[in-house]
């Protein structure tokens, strides 16, 4: 009996073994992923996320920055074959706005000034996964950015602090094998 409930809880302890094993910790270095991720936070990736599927619009992910030479955390908006377009700080896929839900910017007086928000803060709405986004109106040279289809193994990715984040709006689509993980906290 006892070896029969070992053989039984074996796979569940390799799992969960090999899960931790793919966890590792980061320390947010700027401002670009707030109000979601704050400057000095930690944020738990998962480096075995992707390796049996693929990235999917909303997640948040941990990618190689080519232009800084370093690993960055942003949010994941086109993945291959969508068309983006964002207008006025709104987000289009393949032509269909992602909503956005202004919350009172009072809630969020607690966020250290060094994260700097902007003067609206929203949920937005990628393709049923809610996250938080801030901008100021009118600020960003970027708010605007004309349409883009996204080839083969090409992403769009954009910061949740639209006025200070040099994402694809500023460098282009990032490819796959630049992306190495999921941000699961």
């Amino acid at each position: 009996m006892k070896k029969l409930k070992f053989i039984l809880l074996l796979p569940a302890v390799v799992f969960l073994i090999l899960c931790l094993l793919s966890l590792r910790a980061y320390t947010i270095a700027g401002p670009s992923m707030s109000p979601t991720l704050l400057l000095n936070e930690l944020a738990i990736v998962n480096h075995n996320a992707y390796k049996f599927g693929q990235a999917e619009r909303g997640d948040m992910i941990l990618y190689f920055d080519s232009i800084k030479n370093s690993v960055a955390v942003k949010r994941l908006i086109g993945i291959p074959g969508d068309k983006i377009e964002v207008k006025e700080n709104v987000v289009y896929i393949n032509d269909i706005e992602q909503k956005q839900t202004f919350q009172p910017r009072e809630n969020y007086n607690h966020v250290p000034q060094e994260n700097g928000l902007g003067d609206i803060v929203a949920i937005e709405n990628i393709f049923g996964q809610d996250h938080l986004i801030t901008y100021t109106k009118g600020k960003s040279d970027k708010r605007n950015f004309t349409s883009i289809t996204l080839n083969e193994n090409e992403y769009f990715i954009l910061g949740d602090h639209r006025d200070n984040s040099a994402d694809s709006r500023f460098i282009g689509p990032i490819n796959g094998e630049q992306i190495f993980g999921k941000v699961v906290w």
